[in-house]
């Protein structure tokens, strides 16, 4: 009996079996579905055709509209005819990605950590061995770096070589070697290379360039102490060095702790500042000598200080001469003069061993006045009760008398030579000495003539009257004053106090 239809609930479940048909007795006619049955379709379990999307042989395309997974995952084949949803990153699996198909855009600020370093056609977590220099492999196009070859690691050192010829120029920053560069533009931003040693509490030292304004910076240098940070060394835009001090105020400042109010000149080339005793140490062995030297664009050393350490003194050189010389036990100007510059100084005895006599002073030991000169001799007679000049008729061979001043007192000399007078008659005296003398009571200083025939009668002797500038003949054996001849000679000398 042959049925040519019998409906799907005619037939109940397992009555028919593979045994029950005979082979080929059901083919593709006798199936119900939509498309086309062919050689290159398949039937899918929801009774339609379906064609296998081919590319290359061996090849196929796999779809799947399971919604029920996130467009974050794939499917993976697992090798044992089934495949898996994952989730990336899958660390079992090798991704590949066409030419042209990746931009950075597809990356997360974390996907760019973690891919950088990876270099094309390495494996993943390998490291990179020190046994031969390894290439640093880059992109290429306008990305790569360029002589790559050039920038290789050996395990140890990553090397980066550099052959150009051009040249060093002071006013010029082209970019050549390693550079680092920070995109910000707030002042204070920085790009630094940090160098640290030491695993366990490990120190870093860094150098940094600062931003301090448009198109300029400064360079710094840090250190640490105790893992504290601090400033070692920084040298402004304007090239000044500063070392312990932020802001240099000169070309060289360097600076151990801050002085308030401290000032600078632009004249200033080197500051050494401190808060407390500060020294400049020049070291050199027992048979050398140290210097600090003065020259100009035509001598060096025109002028120096040295320490002489195998003699252990000091000498200062001035216009090429070494002109003064310092020991333990003496000072010595070994060539020019020993200038007291301001009137009331002078050498100061005060160290001396004091007289003990009574009466001593200590208001008077600083020896400060030194002269030599001339003095010109008025000779005069008292005449109506006041002093009035000789007249000559022959004037004295010498108008002009010595003296020499050391300290408070005065050396003085005069030898007057032939002469003769039309008017003279009266009390005789000298005046005209060049220093007034002393106003007190000591101040009559005795002086002596010689070769004196111009008086009416004998003198040997006179004195300097006290707070004034004259001599006065006194006759031997009398206190009364001289009075003069019409001529002849004197000769008169003395030593009187001044004040």
């Amino acid at each position: 009996m042959a049925l040519t239809q019998v409906n799907s609930e005619g037939i109940k479940d397992g009555e028919v079996k593979n045994a029950d048909m005979a082979d080929d007795a059901v083919g593709v006619a006798e199936l119900s579905a939509t498309g086309t049955a062919s050689n290159t379709t398949f039937l899918r379990g929801d009774n339609s055709w379906q064609t296998v999307s081919t590319t290359t042989e061996g090849e196929a395309v796999l779809s799947t509209t399971n919604s029920n997974e996130a467009n974050t995952k794939f499917l993976r084949a697992d090798g044992d005819g089934t495949c898996s949803w994952q989730t990336p990153p899958d660390t079992n699996t090798t991704y590949s990605v066409q030419d042209g198909q990746l931009s950075q855009n597809n990356f997360t600020d974390a996907d760019h950590s973690k891919l950088d370093g990876i270099a094309a056609g390495a494996t993943v977590g390998a490291a990179l061995t020190g046994s031969t220099n390894n290439t640093i492999t880059t992109v290429t196009g306008a990305n790569a770096i360029q002589g790559e070859a050039n920038l290789t690691y050996d395990g140890t050192d990553l090397t980066q070589k550099v052959s150009s010829s051009t040249a060093y120029s002071a006013t010029a920053t082209p970019q050549k070697g390693f550079q680092i560069q920070n995109l910000d533009d707030t002042t204070n931003s920085f790009s630094a290379l940090r160098l640290t040693s030491g695993s366990s509490s490990p120190a870093t030292a860094q150098i940094s360039s600062v931003r301090t304004g448009s198109g300029q910076n400064d360079l710094t240098f840090q250190l640490e102490t105790s893992n504290t940070a601090f400033e070692a060394l920084r040298i402004d835009s304007s090239g000044k060095v500063g070392i312990g001090e932020t802001s240099p105020g000169t070309l060289v400042h360097m600076k151990d702790a801050d002085v308030s109010g401290a000032s600078f000149n632009t004249d200033d080339k080197l500051t050494i500042e401190n808060n407390g005793t500060t020294n400049i140490n020049l070291v050199s062995g027992t048979t050398h000598s140290q210097f600090i030297l003065f020259s100009d664009s035509g001598d060096r050393g025109q002028g120096y200080i040295k320490y002489n350490h195998a003699v252990d003194s000091i000498a200062i050189k001035a216009g090429g001469t070494e002109s003064i010389e310092i020991s333990a036990t003496d000072l010595t100007v070994k060539d020019g003069n020993l200038v007291i510059g301001t009137a009331g100084h002078g050498i100061d005895f005060s160290a001396q061993t004091a007289t003990s006599q009574s009466g001593s002073q200590t208001d008077y030991e600083v020896l400060d006045h030194y002269e030599e000169g001339t003095w010109t001799p008025v000779m005069q007679y008292y005449s109506s009760g006041s002093y009035t000049n000789v007249v000559f008729s022959d004037a004295p061979d010498q108008t002009t008398a010595v003296f020499t001043r050391i300290g408070n007192l005065v050396w003085f000399a005069w030898y007057s030579g032939y002469w003769t007078a039309t008017a003279y008659n009266g009390t005789a005296r000298i005046t005209g000495l060049p220093f007034n003398a002393t106003n007190n009571q000591n101040g009559y200083i005795a002086c002596t003539f010689a070769h004196a025939n111009c008086f009416t009668a004998d003198v040997n002797s006179g004195f300097v009257h006290k707070n004034g500038n004259s001599i006065h003949p006194i006759l031997e054996d009398s206190t009364s004053q001289a009075t003069w001849e019409n001529g002849n000679y004197l000769m008169v000398s003395g030593v009187y106090k001044v004040d």
